[in-house]
Parts: C-alpha cells; sequence; structure tokens
C-alpha cells in the first residue's frame, strides 16, 4: 500500500501540521526495496525518509516500535504483524489496503480476528474520516469490541502476570500446591 498512500499521508501530515504529530515507522526493508523500485531509485528514497524526519509534526521510526504504540494514540498501518500487536493498546487502528479479503485470507483466526477489529482504509477519505471522527472525536465503534477482545484473549487470567500463572502451574503440576 506504500506506493499508493506515500503522497497521501505527506498531505496529511501537512493537513494537520498545526495539530498532530506524525510518525513514519517504515519496514526494515523499505528503504532497499524503494531503491531498486524503477519508480523511485536511492535519491526519491533518501529524500522522501529526509522528508519525514524534518517536517515540524512527523518523525522517522527505525527503532523499536514499543514505546512508539505506548505513546500512540492511534495507528493506520498494512503491516500484518501488528495487526495483533496493536491489539495490546486498545487504541484506535486503521488497516491501509484496496483488498482485505485477499489480506485476511492468509491470516489464522486468531488473526482475522485482530484484523476485524481494524478499521479499513481504501483511499485518503478513509484515512481523514478516522482521524476526524474515530481519533480525534473519539467515535469509535470498535472499542469495546477490543476493549473484549483484550479481556477475552490478552489479558493474562486469575488476576496475575504470565509469569505468575506460569510459575503457579508449573509448582502444580510438580508439587500439587497452589
Amino acid at each position: 500500500s506504500f506506493l499508493w498512500t506515500h503522497k497521501i499521508m505527506l498531505e496529511i501530515a501537512d493537513y494537520y501540521k498545526d495539530s498532530i504529530q506524525f510518525a513514519f515507522k517504515p519496514h526494515p526493508r523499505l528503504y532497499s526495496e524503494l531503491c531498486k523500485h524503477p519508480d523511485w531509485g536511492p535519491e526519491k528514497a533518501k529524500a522522501y525518509y529526509e522528508l519525514w524526519a524534518t517536517m515540524p509534526n512527523t518523525q522517522l521510526e527505525t527503532g523499536e516500535f514499543v514505546d512508539l504504540f505506548k505513546e500512540s494514540d492511534a495507528l493506520i498501518h498494512d503491516c500484518g504483524s501488528f495487526v495483533a500487536e496493536y491489539m495490546f493498546t486498545k487504541k484506535p487502528c486503521m488497516f491501509l489496503t484496496h483488498d482485505s479479503e485477499s489480506v485476511s485470507a492468509e491470516m489464522c483466526r486468531f488473526g482475522k480476528e485482530c484484523f476485524s477489529l481494524h478499521h479499513l482504509g481504501q483511499s485518503k477519505e478513509d484515512i481523514l474520516r478516522f482521524i476526524e471522527d474515530i481519533v480525534i472525536a473519539g467515535h469509535d465503534n470498535k472499542l469495546s469490541e477490543r476493549e473484549e477482545f483484550f479481556s477475552q484473549h490478552l489479558l493474562p487470567p486469575n488476576g496475575n502476570t504470565t509469569a505468575m500463572n506460569m510459575y503457579l502451574d508449573i509448582t502444580q503440576t510438580l508439587f500439587g500446591e497452589e
């Protein structure tokens, strides 16, 4: 989706330059793939990355994503890996695709359930609507579903940490203790 959203995301960042901070967290291989792409090449790829690093309300993130997820208000992405990982935040998320059926067809049941909790974006208008209605205005009709999903599938049971649950299970199994 990068090839159809790269300009759109810069336009949106510029439109919100006085109110929203945007982070560009590219896939580690994106830069090298753009350098080889016939419509891009090294100069264009470098210039694009530099724009994200230097615009007043944008940042280029090439390191870990955990803190970025914690501090974010929402996620707009096209990364299959982040479909489940962002669910831990319970925050609004939008998946960019022109073919949601083929994207979800390659996912396991758990991935499909996570994917269903995303808002889908196919155009600049979808992205703007997501930012305005869901993120800024707070009209997130999938929030309760994400919270329920978190409680059912991501929150460790018994009010314990995962490590404590494992410890209790091991001691119960080995020693019959609780």
